[in-house]
């Protein structure tokens, strides 16, 4: 090929790439969820990959759907929530002003609750299978950069704060980290309701803001009497972890349910 036409293509291959960079990195402040699927080597010594796929990934298009919904009543226009499930974690994230769509940002607060109604209606989902499946994630606010296209990359410290509180809570269910509860201020629905969330060992977040799936179960139950049991191939200390998470889990919705009750008129 002349060496014309080689630069020109080359060149034009680098300002695509650009194009299509510049629309989907993402640098600025962003609402971040970790999740962990609890129990996920015993799911997947039960279930086949392609099972798991469909019963836990695919239904996670569904919750991006609710998730814009939930989006236009709040700030009255479409918006997106976006997702990346790798293995045993789900990664879920609204930026503040994203380049995926041109111009307008959300303020922190929008961001933060969208988030929080995403991971609200995926721990709900799986709490209501017939074989549940039990969700764990805290949720951050800050400074981050994101690719999810080639190169693909996460950075930033919000990420590794949800990482690292999404492993310290002892039961199923989810939570805002400190960056984000200092963003998000008071709860002014029931998205989000004040909760001293267990931590392993005896500690415990004081007055967290705990993220309320019950208002996503449409008046259906838990499926608290389907919990799977603990392999009996596990060491005992990971049997009794195990349980200790599903009883602090049945706590929340037991609180939760008769607070909902005691504040609905007459």
């Amino acid at each position: 090929m002349p060496d014309h036409l080689v630069r020109k293509d080359v060149s034009g291959s680098r300002t695509a790439h650009r194009r299509r960079s510049g629309r989907k990195k993402v640098h600025g402040n962003v609402a971040v969820a970790m999740i962990d699927i609890l129990g996920f080597s015993d799911l997947s010594r039960h279930e086949s990959p392609e099972r798991i796929f469909e019963e836990v990934f695919e239904p996670l298009v569904q919750v991006r759907r609710n998730a814009a919904a939930v989006a236009w009543v709040l700030s009255g226009r479409h918006e997106d929530v976006y997702t990346l499930a790798f293995s045993d974690t789900i990664f879920v994230y609204r930026p503040q002003r994203s380049d995926f769509r041109v111009g307008g940002e959300l303020s922190p607060h929008t961001c933060i609750k969208l988030v929080g109604a995403t991971v609200a209606d995926i721990i709900q989902k799986g709490l209501r299978r017939e074989r549940p499946i039990l969700f764990r994630g805290a949720i951050a606010w800050g400074q981050c950069l994101i690719n999810p296209v080639e190169p693909r990359c996460f950075i930033g410290s919000p990420i590794v704060e949800a990482y690292c509180l999404e492993r310290e809570q002892e039961w199923a269910g989810a939570v805002l980290a400190p960056s984000a509860a200092a963003a998000f201020g008071e709860p002014d629905d029931h998205t989000f309701v004040r909760y001293e969330v267990p931590l392993k060992g005896t500690r415990s977040m004081q007055k967290a803001m705990a993220v309320n799936w019950l208002q996503y179960l449409g008046g259906q139950e838990a499926g608290f009497d389907r919990f799977p049991q603990p392999s009996a191939d596990l060491p005992s200390d990971r049997r009794a972890a195990a349980l200790k998470k599903q009883e602090n889990t049945r706590a929340f919705y037991d609180r939760v349910r008769k607070a909902s009750t005691k504040s609905r008129p007459v």
